[in-house]
């Protein structure tokens, strides 16, 4: 999980559907925290997952987010509520991640609908999450492409139709 930690992404989800996968899989949250991170901690505890989270919850400079990504086997967005486009989604998918989201906002047009999941769903979450590790490659919709020549060419046509 990469981007702000806000209360409406999940990280309780998250921390849920982890604790149904085998001990080999690992969570990193990295963001700057605009809640209070106790109740997490205290939920990493009581799951036992200690040594399965890493939470870096300061600011990540922009020199580091390559580092994030490319550490990453699959990056997860179990939104609870949200109707825009995720900024970290399209950084993801920009780093070639395969991507396991709630059925929000403009995933939908995002994410193979394989891997989308119900929002506060942490057990099709973990089934979607494990799929995505396994897969090895993105779970992007065809024609998701985000480089600027194709912005500039779906821009262009809403232009000229």
């Amino acid at each position: 999980m990469f981007g702000a930690i806000r209360p409406y992404k999940g990280v309780e989800v998250a921390l849920e559907a982890l604790a149904r996968l085998p001990p080999h899989f690992k969570l990193v949250v990295a963001g700057k925290a605009w809640e209070n991170w106790d109740a997490h901690h205290r939920r990493i505890h009581a799951l036992g997952l200690e040594e399965r989270v890493t939470a870096r919850t300061d600011y990540i400079p922009d020199s580091e987010v390559e580092l994030y990504h490319k550490a990453a086997d699959a990056a997860l967005f179990p939104y609870l509520n949200f109707e825009a486009q995720s900024a970290a989604g399209m950084t993801a998918v920009s780093f070639g991640l395969p991507i396991v989201a709630s059925d929000l906002g403009g995933f939908p047009d995002l994410v193979d609908p394989g891997f989308l999941v119900a929002p506060g769903e942490p057990v099709q979450l973990a089934e979607a999450f494990a799929r995505a590790a396994a897969r090895g490659r993105p779970t992007t919709r065809e024609g998701a492409a985000l480089t600027w020549d194709d912005v500039a060419a779906r821009i262009q046509a809403l232009y000229l139709d």
